[in-house]
C-alpha cells in the first residue's frame, strides 16, 4: 500500500474520529446517521475512493463484531467457569472425587493384594510402636489368702502392673472372594513382645487420655505409670486349680487325695502303733524272762551250794540248816564262799528254809522234817523229781508255777488262762506229794512248806550275784532262740547273739536287763519308760545311718546326741566302774548303744515270736466278749488291733484306759506316725467320741472293711469316698420350710453337714453294703454327756492315782460341764448348736474326718499350698508358723511373666493328676526334674519341693521309665496335652498360662552382654535373661517360632480350654465392595457363624473387631463425616454424618463378645474426643498442636453387657447343678475354657456402676469408668478407629464347697444353705478377678499428620480453590462485559455518524 493511501487511511481515521466526536457533542445522532448512510452510499456509487471509504465502514462493523464476540464469550466462560467451579466442583465433583478416594483406600480387594497396596499390607501386618500401641496386663495381687481360706474373709486385692507388651499380628493365607471381592478370608496369628523401655507404659497414659491436668495432682509422680518388671511374684486366684475342680467336682477332687489320709492310717495303726504297744510291752515280758531264767539258775547255783556245805560239814549238818531258819544258822560269806546274797537282803547266808515257812504258818509248826528237807534237797533217790535243786529244768517250772499259782512270783501281762491253770496244776501236784512225803496230815502245812521253799528259792536267792552273773552269761553268749523262756517250753530269741558286735562285760549287761537294778541312776535299763524311749531314739538314729538314710534333721538331733555321745558315756562310766576301760573308745560305746537298741527292738520288739504270742495272749484275756477279734488274736494277726483301734479304741483302752493315741506321749516308742496322725484323733472312734456321739464305734471286722475301703486305691474306692463326701456335705430342698430362701423341691446346695443324707450307693455298686452303713445314724442326748466325759475321769485317774507315764492330753474329753468355755459342747440341753436329741450319720463323721484331716495334713503340710517349710515341723508349736495359702489350690504365687505367659505347675494339681493315674492304674507319675529338699518328716525323711520349677517335669513309668520331659521353651512345654506315645496316649498338661505361649522371645537374644549379635541389650526379655530367668531364655528360632504361633492360635485353647471349639481358623469379613456399610464387618469366627455361650444359647457372629491388627475400621461417613466446611456443602456447613452412627457392632472373637457400642460422644457444647500432637504431659506444658484430629467416642453400655449376661441367662450351673445368672458387667466365657469363667469390665466397674452386688465382696477395687471403660475413638471420614481402649477383665466363679467350707464365710455373711446371699444363684459364690487388660492402641504421630494433610485439609483446600476459581470467573466475567460494554459503546457511536465524503 502507498504512504498515501496509508495517510489518508489515517486521515480518514482523525477524521471519523474528529465526527465522532462531534457528534458525540451534539447528540442528535439519528437524523444524521441516516443522512450520512445516504451519503456514503452515493459516493460509494461513483469512484475508487469512495469504494475505499465503504470498506473500511464495513471493516469498522466487523471489527466490532469480533472484539464484542470474544468478550462475550470471555464472559460466558467466567460465567461457566463460576458456575463449574463454585457449584458443580465445590458441591459434586469434588466431593466425588474425595469419596472415591477414601473409597478406594479403605476397600480392600484382589488387586490390592497383587499390587501389594500399603493399606493392603497394613492390614496383613503393620510393625506398631510400643508408644501408640500398647498391651497392659493388670494382674490382681490377693494380699490375704490366708484369712479368705482359713477364716472366709472378703479377699483384699491390689493391682500388680502395668505389665506392657506389644501384641502383634500376622494375617495369612488371605483369599478374596471371586464375586468382585466382596468378603475375604484370612487365618492369624499374634504373639506378644516386650515392650523396650518401663517408660511406655507412661506414654501410653498420657495418649489415652487418663491424665487429669489439675494444678495440684501431678499425674504419673514418678515411675508410677511406668510398666513394671514382669519378673516379679503376683500371688493370684490359680485358674488351672479350677479348672481340675470343674472336671472332678469338690467332692471329686476330696475323694481322690483323703485316699492318702486313710492309707496313712491304715499303714501307721497295723504296723508302727502295734510295734509300739509290742514295745510298751517288753520291759514286762523281758522282766518275766529274766525271772524265769533266773529262778532257773536257783536250782544250779542252791545245788553248788548244797554240794558245798555237805563236803565241809557233812550232810546231816547241811540237812538240819536247812531245816533250821537261816538266821540261826548265821552262816557267814566265808562259809558260802561265792553262793550268796547282797546283804541288803540277808546278812547271812541264807541257807535255811524254817524262817520262810514259819513267815507263812506264823510259827514252826510246819517246820520241815529230815526226810522232807532231804527230799527236797534231792538226797533221797527215792524222790528224784520232787527236789528243785538238781532235777533239771523240769523239776524247777514245777516249783516256779506252784510259785506263779501263791502269787510269790508276778507274771504280770501273762497272766493268762494256759498259764494260769499250769499254775495251779503244778501247785495241787506239790501239795499232795509233799503229803506223801513224810506222812504230812495237814495239807495247810505242806502249803505252808512249798510256799515257804519257794520264797527262799524265788525271792531270796534270785539275788544272788553269782545266780544273775549266769543269766547275764547265757543272755550273752547262748545261740539264739535255744533257751526257754516260760515254764510252756516256748524260746523266744531273748539272747542277745549277733547284735553284741563289741563284747558286753557282765556288769553292762547286768545294768540293761536285769529289773533289780532300774534305778534312778542307771540310764542303760530298759525297765525304765525314759530309758526305752532313748533306746528308741537310738535305734533310729543308727539305723538311719548305717543304711544310708538322712540322720541329721532338726527332729533327730537330739537322737544323734543321745547315740553319739550322751549313752558312750553312760556305757565308758560302766566300764569304769567295772575296771575295765581299757582299750574302749567311744567309737565302740557308740557301737554298743547301737547294738543294744537294735537287739530290744529288731530282734525282741518287732520280730519275736513270743512277744507276738504274749502281746495276742494279753488281749485276748482282756478283750470285749462282744467284738469279732473276741479271743482271736495270735501272733500273725496282730495288725488287727490297728485297726480295732481305729474303729473301736479298744487296745489303747485296755492298755492306759484312753480312747485314743492322741492321749498317749508322743516321743520314744510311742512316736509311730506324724504328728498329725497321732495328736488330731486320727481313729473314728475317738472322733466319735469328740463330736459326744461315744456310741459310734464298730466291730473289729467292721473297721477294717472301712478302713480298708478308704485307703484303697481303685475307680469303687474312689466313688464312695466321694459318695459319702458329697452326700455329707448337700442339702436337698424338699418343698418344706425355707431356710435364707432355700427347700423348694429341687434346690441343691452346699452344707457344713447333713445328717439326713443318704449314703446308699446302688445297689450293684461294689460297696452298697459298706454305703449302708454309712447310713446307719445315732442320736444325741444328755445321758451321752457323762461317757464322754468318763474318757477324762479315767485319763486322770491314771495320771494322777497311778502315776502312769503315757496317758496325757486328757483335756480331750472335757465337756461344757466340765469346762464351760472350751468344752465339747456337749451339755444336758443341747450338742453344738443344736438341741438334743440331734442326729449324725457314720458317713457324716467320715466326711468331718477327711475334711480337717487333709487340709491340714495333705494340703497344708503337704506343701501343697503352704510356701514356709517350717509349716510342715511347726505349725502350732512353740514357735508357731502361717501357712500362706499361696503356693497352690486356690491361690498361687508366681511370676507375672510366668502367669501371663510363661506357665507354671501347681503342686496341688499335679499331686490330684498323679492320684487320679494310680487310681487308673496307669503306671506313670509325674515328677519334678530338680528335686529340691526343702524340708523333712518326723523321722528325717527329706521332703522334696512338690512345686517343680522352671527346670520342668517329667512322666516317669514304672516299667517304661521315663515317657516324656517337659523342660521350659520347648514346643511341648506350651502345648495342652502331653503325648506318651501310642502306649500310653495323651494327658493334660499340668503347665498353665493365661496366654501360654504367646509370648515371643528374641531369637538372637542370649546372656552375654558383649555379644554383638545380641540384637537389644535393652529389652527387658534380654535383661531379664540376664539375671537368670530360664523363662525369658528362648529355645525357638525365628521360623519354629512362627510355626508354633501359626499352630496355637489355630488351636484357639482360650486359657487351656477343651479342644476342638472352632472347627478351624479362618476369619472372613466384609470388604465394603458391594456394600459399603458393612466394611470390615466380620461373619465367620475360626469355622463358626455362631458362637455358643452355652450348649443352648448363641448369638449370630456379625460387628467389626478392634486391635486385632493393624486394620481397625467401620465404613466412612466420607465427606458427610466433616464436623465443618470451610466452603458451606449444599447450603450446609457441616455434614450429615459428623455424629456417626448412634451405635456401631463390635465383635470381640476372643471373649466370645459382641456388643452394639453407643456413640457417647458429647456435642453440647463439651469439650470434643481428638487427636492431638504432640502429647502434653503436665498442667504448665504449652505445646502447640502439630496435628489434631476431631473423633467419635463409642463406649461399651450396661444394655450392651445385659444382653451379653443374659445369653447365659440360666443355662450356667454350679457344682451342684443348680442354675445361676450371669452378673451384670459380666458374660460367660465358659464354653472357652472349661470351667467357671467371665469376662467383664476391670475392677468390676460395670458390676459396681449399674446396680450388681459382686463388686463388694472384694476389698481393693476402684471401679472408674475413665480407666476402666471399654472405648474406641473411630474419624468419621474414613471409619478408622484411631484410638482403641479395649478393657476386659478375666474372672473365675469361685464356690463355696466342701474342699473350701471356710470362704465367703465370715461374720456370718453367708450362711449355708441359702438362696438369698446373693439373687443370681444358690450358695456361696463370688467372681474373683484373675487379671484385667487393656490393649491399648493409637494413631501414630506421624500418621495423624499425614492424615491430616490428605483430609482433613481438603474442606479448606476446596474452599481456597474453590474462592480463587470463583473469583478469577469472576473477574473474567467483568473484564469481558466491560470490554463488550465498551465496543458496544463505539458501535452504538459508529451508527449515529453521517460520514460526508
Amino acid at each position: 500500500m502507498s504512504k498515501d493511501k496509508k495517510h489518508g487511511h489515517h486521515g480518514h481515521q482523525d477524521k471519523h474520529k474528529e465526527h465522532g466526536d462531534h457528534h458525540d457533542g451534539h447528540g442528535d445522532h439519528a437524523e444524521f446517521e441516516e443522512e450520512e448512510h445516504h451519503e456514503t452510499f452515493v459516493h460509494t456509487q461513483t469512484d475508487h475512493d469512495d469504494h475505499v471509504r465503504g470498506m473500511k465502514r464495513k471493516w469498522d462493523r466487523h471489527y466490532y463484531g469480533a472484539a464484542s464476540l470474544i468478550s462475550k464469550c470471555c464472559c460466558m466462560s467466567g460465567i461457566l467457569l463460576g458456575v463449574v467451579t463454585g457449584l458443580l466442583w465445590s458441591q459434586f465433583l469434588y466431593i466425588w472425587g474425595f469419596d472415591q478416594n477414601i473409597m478406594f483406600r479403605m476397600v480392600l480387594d484382589q488387586n490390592d493384594q497383587w499390587s501389594k497396596d500399603p493399606m493392603y499390607m497394613d492390614f496383613i501386618h503393620r510393625e506398631v510402636e510400643p508408644q501408640t500401641s500398647l498391651f497392659s496386663f493388670y494382674l490382681w495381687n490377693v494380699t490375704n489368702p490366708e484369712i479368705v481360706m482359713r477364716d472366709g474373709f472378703k479377699p483384699v486385692v491390689r493391682e500388680a502392673g502395668p505389665y506392657g507388651y506389644v501384641k502383634n499380628v500376622y494375617k495369612y493365607d488371605v483369599q478374596f472372594s471371586t464375586d468382585d471381592s466382596e468378603f475375604v478370608t484370612y487365618k492369624q496369628y499374634s504373639f506378644f513382645t516386650p515392650t523396650p523401655t518401663d517408660r511406655d507404659c507412661y506414654q501410653m497414659f498420657f495418649a489415652m487420655d487418663k491424665a487429669k491436668y489439675s494444678s495440684q495432682n501431678v499425674d504419673c509422680i514418678g515411675d508410677t505409670c511406668d510398666c513394671r518388671d514382669d519378673e516379679g511374684l503376683v500371688t493370684v486366684i490359680n485358674p488351672k486349680f479350677f479348672q481340675l475342680m470343674e472336671k472332678w467336682k469338690p467332692a471329686g477332687v476330696m475323694g481322690l487325695l483323703s485316699r492318702e489320709i486313710f492309707a496313712e492310717y491304715r499303714d501307721a495303726f497295723t504296723t508302727q502303733f502295734v510295734d509300739s504297744i509290742k514295745f510298751t510291752f517288753l520291759p514286762d515280758f523281758f522282766t518275766l524272762v529274766y525271772n524265769f531264767r533266773n529262778c532257773n539258775f536257783v536250782g544250779i547255783t542252791y545245788r553248788n551250794l548244797l554240794d558245798k556245805l555237805i563236803a565241809e560239814h557233812g550232810e546231816a549238818w547241811t540237812v538240819q540248816s536247812f531245816r533250821n531258819s537261816h538266821l540261826q544258822d548265821q552262816l557267814t560269806d566265808t562259809v558260802c564262799g561265792e553262793f550268796s546274797v547282797p546283804t541288803d537282803k540277808s546278812v547271812y547266808c541264807p541257807f535255811g528254809s524254817g524262817n520262810f515257812i514259819a513267815s507263812f504258818a506264823q510259827s514252826n509248826i510246819a517246820q520241815l522234817t529230815d526226810t522232807e528237807a532231804k527230799i527236797v534237797l534231792g538226797l533221797d533217790p527215792a524222790w528224784p523229781n520232787a527236789t528243785p535243786f538238781g532235777s533239771g529244768e523240769a523239776g524247777m517250772k514245777r516249783w516256779y508255777n506252784a510259785a506263779v499259782y501263791m502269787e510269790l512270783i508276778p507274771i504280770g501281762v501273762l497272766d493268762i488262762a494256759d498259764l494260769q491253770q499250769l499254775a495251779e496244776d503244778s501247785y495241787t501236784e506239790l501239795v499232795a506229794e509233799c503229803m506223801t512225803w513224810d506222812g504230812e496230815l495237814v495239807r495247810q502245812h505242806c502249803e505252808w512248806k512249798i510256799k515257804g521253799i519257794c520264797e527262799l528259792m524265788f525271792n531270796m536267792w534270785t539275788w544272788s550275784q553269782t545266780n544273775k552273773d549266769k543269766v547275764h552269761t547265757e543272755w550273752r553268749d547262748s545261740p539264739v532262740d535255744t533257751v526257754s523262756c516260760d515254764t510252756l517250753g516256748n524260746t523266744c530269741g531273748w539272747e542277745v547273739g549277733p547284735y553284741d558286735t563289741q563284747g558286753l562285760n557282765l556288769d553292762v549287761i547286768q545294768n540293761i536287763i536285769d529289773p533289780m537294778r532300774a534305778a534312778s541312776w542307771n540310764y542303760l535299763s530298759l525297765y525304765k519308760e525314759e530309758n526305752m524311749n532313748n533306746f528308741k531314739d537310738i535305734y533310729d538314729h543308727c539305723v538311719k545311718k548305717e543304711t544310708g538314710q538322712p540322720y541329721q534333721c532338726p527332729s533327730m538331733r537330739s537322737f544323734e546326741d543321745l547315740a553319739a555321745t550322751e549313752y558312750p558315756q553312760h556305757f565308758n562310766n560302766t566300764y569304769l566302774q567295772s575296771g575295765s576301760s581299757a582299750g574302749y573308745t567311744k567309737e565302740i560305746f557308740f557301737t554298743m548303744g547301737c547294738d543294744v537298741s537294735k537287739w530290744i527292738f529288731d530282734a525282741w520288739g518287732k520280730n519275736s515270736v513270743y512277744v507276738k504270742r504274749s502281746t495276742a495272749a494279753w488281749y485276748n484275756q482282756r478283750w470285749y466278749p462282744d467284738d469279732s477279734m473276741y479271743g482271736a488274736f495270735n501272733e500273725t494277726n496282730l495288725h488287727m488291733l490297728g485297726y480295732a483301734q481305729w474303729g473301736n479304741g479298744a487296745p489303747t483302752k485296755l492298755l492306759f484306759r484312753v480312747p485314743s493315741v492322741t492321749n498317749i506321749k508322743r516321743f520314744g516308742i510311742w512316736r509311730f506316725s506324724r504328728k498329725g496322725t497321732q495328736l488330731k484323733l486320727p481313729e473314728f472312734y475317738a472322733r466319735g467320741q469328740k463330736w459326744a456321739y461315744p456310741k459310734m464305734n464298730m466291730t473289729t471286722f467292721q473297721a477294717k472293711e472301712v478302713l480298708d475301703a478308704l485307703a484303697e486305691d481303685s475307680v469303687e474306692a474312689y466313688e464312695f469316698r466321694r459318695n459319702l463326701i458329697h452326700k455329707g456335705t448337700t442339702e436337698y430342698g424338699t418343698g418344706g420350710e425355707l431356710f435364707n430362701g432355700f427347700g423348694l423341691e429341687g434346690d441343691v446346695s452346699f452344707i457344713k453337714e447333713n445328717p439326713f443324707a443318704n449314703f446308699t450307693l446302688p445297689y450293684h455298686h461294689k460297696y452298697h453294703k459298706l454305703s449302708k452303713w454309712l447310713d446307719e445314724g445315732y442320736m444325741s442326748g444328755a445321758d451321752l454327756c457323762p461317757v464322754v466325759e468318763k474318757n477324762y475321769h479315767d485319763c486322770m485317774e491314771e495320771v494322777e492315782k497311778y502315776k502312769q507315764f503315757w496317758p496325757t492330753r486328757c483335756g480331750e474329753w472335757m465337756t461344757l460341764n466340765l469346762d464351760p468355755a472350751f468344752g465339747i459342747q456337749c451339755n444336758n440341753v443341747r450338742i453344738w448348736s443344736q438341741s438334743h436329741p440331734w442326729p449324725k450319720k457314720n458317713g457324716n463323721l467320715l466326711e468331718s474326718v477327711i475334711t480337717e484331716v487333709m487340709w491340714e495334713e495333705v494340703m497344708k503340710k503337704g506343701l501343697l499350698t503352704c510356701a514356709n517349710p517350717s509349716y510342715v515341723q511347726e505349725p502350732n508349736g512353740p514357735f508357731e508358723v502361717s501357712c500362706s495359702y499361696d503356693k497352690g489350690g486356690m491361690f498361687i504365687k508366681q511370676k507375672a511373666r510366668d502367669i501371663l505367659f510363661e506357665g507354671f505347675t501347681d503342686p496341688f494339681v499335679i499331686k490330684v493328676m498323679n492320684a487320679e493315674f494310680s487310681m487308673l492304674k496307669r503306671g506313670f507319675q509325674i515328677v519334678c526334674n530338680k528335686q529340691e529338699e526343702i524340708t523333712y518328716l518326723y523321722d528325717c525323711t527329706p521332703m522334696m519341693d512338690p512345686q517343680c520349677g522352671e527346670e520342668g517335669f517329667s512322666v516317669i513309668h514304672e516299667t517304661d521309665g521315663v515317657l516324656a520331659n517337659m523342660t521350659r521353651n520347648t514346643r511341648e512345654w506350651y502345648l495342652h496335652e502331653i503325648d506318651l506315645g501310642p502306649v500310653h496316649g495323651k494327658i493334660d498338661s499340668p503347665v498353665f498360662a493365661t496366654y501360654l505361649g504367646q509370648l515371643w522371645k528374641d531369637s538372637g537374644m542370649n546372656t552375654n552382654t558383649s555379644d554383638p549379635d545380641n540384637k537389644d541389650l535393652n529389652s527387658r526379655t534380654v535383661q531379664s535373661a540376664i539375671r537368670g530367668s530360664m523363662s525369658a531364655k528362648p529355645n525357638f528360632n525365628t521360623t519354629e517360632n512362627i510355626i508354633w504361633q501359626k499352630e496355637r492360635t489355630c488351636a484357639k485353647r482360650y486359657m487351656g480350654g477343651p479342644a476342638g471349639v472352632y472347627p478351624n481358623c479362618t476369619i472372613t469379613m466384609e470388604t465394603g465392595r458391594n456394600e459399603l456399610n458393612n466394611l470390615g464387618r466380620v461373619t465367620n469366627y475360626f469355622g463358626n457363624s455362631s458362637i455358643y455361650i452355652t450348649p443352648s444359647s448363641s448369638f449370630m457372629v456379625d460387628g467389626n473387631q478392634i486391635s486385632d491388627g493393624a486394620y481397625n475400621n467401620y465404613f466412612p461417613f466420607l465427606w458427610e463425616g466433616f464436623r465443618s466446611y470451610d466452603l458451606q456443602y449444599r447450603s450446609r456447613a457441616s455434614g450429615l454424618s459428623y455424629k456417626g452412627n448412634s451405635s456401631l457392632k463390635l465383635f470381640v472373637g476372643d471373649e466370645l463378645l459382641q456388643f452394639r457400642v453407643p456413640n457417647v460422644e458429647a456435642f453440647d457444647g463439651k469439650k470434643p474426643t481428638k487427636i492431638k500432637w504432640p502429647k502434653r504431659y503436665r498442667f504448665y506444658d504449652n505445646t502447640t498442636a502439630e496435628s489434631e484430629v476431631m473423633l467419635l467416642r463409642y463406649q461399651i453400655s450396661k444394655e450392651g453387657w445385659q444382653e451379653a449376661a443374659d445369653l447365659a441367662h440360666d443355662l450356667e450351673y454350679d457344682y451342684y447343678g443348680m442354675p445361676y445368672k450371669t452378673p451384670i458387667g459380666m458374660s460367660s466365657t465358659r464354653s472357652q475354657t472349661g470351667f467357671s469363667t467371665t469376662i467383664g469390665t476391670p475392677h468390676h466397674y460395670g458390676n459396681a456402676f449399674w446396680g450388681g452386688g459382686e463388686w463388694i465382696q472384694f476389698r481393693g477395687l476402684d471401679p472408674n469408668e475413665i480407666n476402666h471403660a471399654t472405648r474406641f475413638d473411630v474419624e468419621p471420614l474414613t471409619g478408622t478407629v484411631m484410638r482403641i481402649a479395649k478393657r476386659f477383665q478375666i474372672n473365675i466363679r469361685v464356690e463355696r464347697g466342701p474342699l473350701m467350707d471356710n470362704i465367703i464365710s465370715s461374720q456370718e455373711r453367708c450362711v449355708v444353705p441359702t438362696k438369698s446371699f446373693n439373687p443370681n444363684g444358690a450358695g456361696c459364690f463370688i467372681y474373683f478377678p484373675l487379671l484385667w487388660y487393656d490393649d491399648q492402641r493409637i494413631y501414630e504421630r506421624a500418621e495423624t499428620k499425614k492424615f491430616v494433610e490428605e483430609y482433613l485439609t481438603r474442606p479448606q483446600e476446596i474452599m481456597l480453590n474453590t474462592s480463587f476459581s470463583v473469583t478469577f470467573a469472576f473477574f473474567v466475567v467483568v473484564m469481558s462485559t466491560l470490554g463488550w460494554l465498551v465496543q458496544w459503546k463505539k458501535w452504538r457511536t459508529f451508527k449515529a455518524r453521517i460520514f460526508l465524503d
